[in-house]
């Protein structure tokens, strides 16, 4: 009976997924023994994992867990004969360690790609163990892929699919039992799907993550298969081999990323330079009986501002009074925005007087500000509205930000429609104001 491990460890950096130039060597074969290459690949893929981890290079983690399952099958695949020289190998057999190579290589040409978090998590041996399965048919258990090790904060079940040789229906031949332990629970059978041939469909309840998650860190569930295959020897006694398949997802932070919203408010500001507009008018022969009125009113265009009126007099000035209040002050309103200044007067002496007003205005300049709001954090598949200022009366906006995953978001109004996963969902206003509402994909 041989019981066998399998860790899958996703290492993914806060906010900062970078990736930096590793070079990996491959593995030479001569004079080896199986034992011998394996070991040296189980330290490849351990190897990467590490420096995915210490390089922020989730590529790394990706190949070094695949490099490393491979191992498992190749073990599986050679038991006891582990103690062969490469050389006495049928050729199919070192093809197979060819084809290990072959993920280092593939490494060393990608690695400085950035891809999705499904591509980063996704374990996918399977043509590597079609090649064991042209070699041999004696192979009761392998993992060609398991799909779903990444899981994004959310409010349904969570779905992880494994393919391979190991589980699945009973038939003739074999019987399989399989148990799926999740952070020490296990689960129903009602969350095992085991109706397709080779796959096996695991449902994590949302109440069993959802808890778990962080804001900011990742955070590692561990899962275990354990898998019991029975069957019949040419005695008619019944065998069973046991393997338990281990491996942690990885649950993103509940914050999935940040942006910056930002905006260019447009403000009319004045030039400081004053420009005076007067009005004047003379008058004679007033008296109590019958006094002189003066209404008079000017306006300036509409990229200028009136900012004072100042009154002067000449002439018979004590008789010369504010109209609706009485006494010797100006008299006058500023009206329509500070577009127009109207003046008053009210005179009641007969000799020669010139009133004269003196509108002081300036002329307006455009004044750019950019705005930036703070840090907005985003969920998957929620729904953040982003309330404009007043001023932006065209509804134009920057947003700038990055995902935990590492993917940035560089859009704009214009733009955002070209955005793959944060996207827009309408714009409308609330008020004298222009609000946007975007919603998070998983990428």
């Amino acid at each position: 009976m041989r019981k066998t491990t399998l860790t899958f460890i996703v290492f993914l950096t806060t906010f900062n997924l970078s990736f930096g130039q590793l070079e990996i060597p491959t593995i030479a074969f001569a004079g080896k023994t199986v034992k011998d290459i394996i070991n040296e690949f189980e330290q490849t893929g351990r190897r990467l994992m590490q420096d995915g981890q210490t390089a922020g290079n989730g590529i790394a983690s990706k190949f070094g867990n695949e490099i490393f399952v491979a191992t498992q099958n190749m073990d599986y695949y050679f038991g006891k004969n582990t103690d062969k020289v490469f050389s006495n190998l049928k050729l199919e057999e070192q093809n197979l360690f060819v084809e290990m190579n072959k993920m280092i290589g593939s490494f060393n040409q990608l690695n400085d790609n950035i891809t999705t978090v499904s591509e980063l998590t996704n374990l996918d041996l399977i043509e590597f163990t079609n090649r064991i399965n042209l070699i041999t048919k004696k192979l009761n258990y392998y993992v060609s892929s398991v799909k779903g090790t990444t899981i994004v904060y959310g409010d349904v079940d969570y779905k992880i699919s494994m393919t391979g040789l190991g589980f699945g229906l009973n038939d003739s031949r074999q019987e399989y039992k399989t148990t799926v332990t999740v952070n020490g629970t296990t689960l129903s059978y009602n969350n095992i799907d085991l109706t397709q041939r080779r796959t096996m469909g695991i449902t994590i309840p949302n109440s069993t993550l959802k808890p778990l998650f962080q804001e900011k860190k990742i955070t590692y569930v561990p899962v275990v298969i354990s898998s019991e295959i029975s069957h019949k020897n040419w005695l008619g006694r019944t065998i069973t081999e046991k393997f338990d398949t281990k491996f942690n997802v990885v649950l993103l932070p509940s914050i999935a990323g940040y942006i910056v919203v930002g905006q260019t408010i447009s403000d009319k500001i004045l030039d400081g330079h004053t420009i005076t507009q007067s009005i004047s008018r003379s008058f004679q022969g007033c008296t109590t009986r019958n006094p002189c009125e003066m209404i008079e009113e000017w306006s300036c265009s509409v990229n200028q501002k009136i900012i004072g009126v100042r009154y002067d007099c000449s002439g018979q000035c004590g008789w010369s009074y504010n109209k609706r209040k009485g006494g010797y002050d100006p008299d006058y309103d500023i009206l329509n925005d500070g577009r127009t200044a109207k003046v008053y007067r009210h005179l009641d002496g007969g000799n020669p007087t010139t009133v004269t007003y003196y509108v002081d205005y300036q002329n307006y300049l455009d004044k750019y500000t950019d705005l930036k709001s703070d840090t907005l954090y985003i969920r998957y598949g929620e729904p953040l509205d982003v309330t404009l200022n007043q001023k932006n009366a065209d509804c134009n906006y920057t947003l700038n930000g990055k995902l935990f995953t590492g993917q940035t978001i560089a859009y704009n109004s214009n733009t955002i429609q070209n955005s793959p996963y944060f996207k827009l969902l309408g714009i409308g206003r609330v008020g004298n104001n222009c609000k946007a509402t975007f919603k998070l994909t998983t990428p």
